[in-house]
Protein backbone atom coordinates (compact mmCIF):
# COMPACT_ATOMS: atom_id res chain seq x y z
CA UNK A 1 0.00 0.00 0.00
CA UNK A 2 2.73 2.42 0.93
CA UNK A 3 4.71 1.16 -2.51
CA UNK A 4 2.09 2.38 -4.11
CA UNK A 5 1.52 5.13 -3.02
CA UNK A 6 4.76 6.19 -2.98
CA UNK A 7 6.31 5.05 -6.23
CA UNK A 8 10.01 6.24 -5.35
CA UNK A 9 9.86 4.78 -1.96
CA UNK A 10 12.72 2.37 -1.83
CA UNK A 11 12.52 -0.17 1.50
CA UNK A 12 16.30 -1.44 0.14
CA UNK A 13 19.51 -0.28 1.55
CA UNK A 14 22.14 0.09 -0.94
CA UNK A 15 19.54 -1.11 -3.60
CA UNK A 16 19.53 -4.90 -3.02
CA UNK A 17 19.77 -5.41 1.13
CA UNK A 18 16.52 -4.97 2.46
CA UNK A 19 15.96 -2.82 5.33
CA UNK A 20 15.97 -4.45 8.66
CA UNK A 21 15.12 -2.93 12.30
CA UNK A 22 15.88 -5.00 15.41
CA UNK A 23 13.70 -3.84 18.25
CA UNK A 24 15.30 -4.93 21.80
CA UNK A 25 14.09 -3.56 24.92
CA UNK A 26 14.57 -4.30 28.96
CA UNK A 27 12.88 -3.11 32.32
CA UNK A 28 12.79 0.05 33.15
CA UNK A 29 13.84 -1.07 36.66
CA UNK A 30 17.31 -1.72 37.91
CA UNK A 31 18.16 -5.27 38.02
CA UNK A 32 17.81 -6.96 42.09
CA UNK A 33 21.50 -8.14 41.23
CA UNK A 34 24.25 -5.38 40.26
CA UNK A 35 25.70 -7.84 38.12
CA UNK A 36 22.58 -8.42 36.09
CA UNK A 37 22.98 -4.81 35.24
CA UNK A 38 26.13 -4.95 33.82
CA UNK A 39 25.29 -8.56 32.10
CA UNK A 40 22.55 -6.57 30.34
CA UNK A 41 24.75 -3.43 29.28
CA UNK A 42 26.63 -5.60 27.82
CA UNK A 43 23.60 -7.35 25.94
CA UNK A 44 23.16 -4.48 24.67
CA UNK A 45 26.18 -3.11 23.18
CA UNK A 46 27.08 -6.62 21.88
CA UNK A 47 23.39 -5.93 19.98
CA UNK A 48 24.22 -2.23 18.82
CA UNK A 49 27.75 -3.88 17.52
CA UNK A 50 26.49 -6.64 15.77
CA UNK A 51 23.92 -3.76 14.05
CA UNK A 52 26.67 -1.69 13.48
CA UNK A 53 28.70 -3.56 11.27
CA UNK A 54 25.88 -5.85 9.49
CA UNK A 55 23.92 -2.28 8.70
CA UNK A 56 20.80 -2.75 10.62
CA UNK A 57 19.24 -0.31 12.09
CA UNK A 58 18.07 -0.69 16.12
CA UNK A 59 15.43 0.59 18.45
CA UNK A 60 15.73 0.34 22.16
CA UNK A 61 12.63 0.68 24.16
CA UNK A 62 12.38 0.77 28.22
CA UNK A 63 8.95 2.66 28.08
CA UNK A 64 5.41 0.71 28.75
CA UNK A 65 3.30 1.71 26.34
CA UNK A 66 0.13 0.17 28.18
CA UNK A 67 -0.31 -0.59 31.89
CA UNK A 68 -3.09 -2.34 31.09
CA UNK A 69 -0.83 -5.42 29.50
CA UNK A 70 0.97 -7.66 31.68
CA UNK A 71 4.48 -10.06 30.37
CA UNK A 72 4.40 -10.43 26.71
CA UNK A 73 1.47 -8.95 25.62
CA UNK A 74 2.91 -5.78 26.81
CA UNK A 75 5.01 -5.45 23.64
CA UNK A 76 1.88 -5.76 21.25
CA UNK A 77 1.57 -1.88 21.50
CA UNK A 78 4.98 -1.36 20.88
CA UNK A 79 5.22 -3.54 17.90
CA UNK A 80 2.31 -2.05 16.49
CA UNK A 81 3.35 1.62 16.71
CA UNK A 82 6.92 0.62 15.25
CA UNK A 83 5.18 -1.02 12.27
CA UNK A 84 3.21 1.76 11.66
CA UNK A 85 5.67 4.15 11.92
CA UNK A 86 8.14 2.42 10.00
CA UNK A 87 6.73 1.60 6.67
CA UNK A 88 10.42 1.32 4.88
CA UNK A 89 11.29 -1.25 7.38
CA UNK A 90 11.38 -4.74 5.70
CA UNK A 91 12.17 -7.10 8.30
CA UNK A 92 11.28 -6.16 11.77
CA UNK A 93 13.27 -8.64 14.42
CA UNK A 94 12.08 -8.43 17.86
CA UNK A 95 14.58 -9.84 20.74
CA UNK A 96 13.51 -8.74 24.37
CA UNK A 97 15.71 -11.81 26.22
CA UNK A 98 18.95 -10.74 27.74
CA UNK A 99 21.07 -12.80 24.64
CA UNK A 100 24.54 -12.03 22.80
CA UNK A 101 24.47 -12.09 18.94
CA UNK A 102 27.37 -13.97 17.29
CA UNK A 103 28.31 -13.46 13.53
CA UNK A 104 28.57 -16.83 11.86
CA UNK A 105 31.99 -17.03 11.04
CA UNK A 106 31.61 -20.15 8.50
CA UNK A 107 31.05 -18.24 5.50
CA UNK A 108 34.64 -16.71 6.13
CA UNK A 109 36.46 -15.86 2.62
Amino acid sequence: MVEKKNPNFNNYVNGNKPRVLLVIGSSPKPCENPVGDHYLLKSIKNKIDYCRIHGIEIFYNMALLDAEMAGFWAKLPLIRKLLLSRPEVGFCYLILSPSHLVPNRSNTR
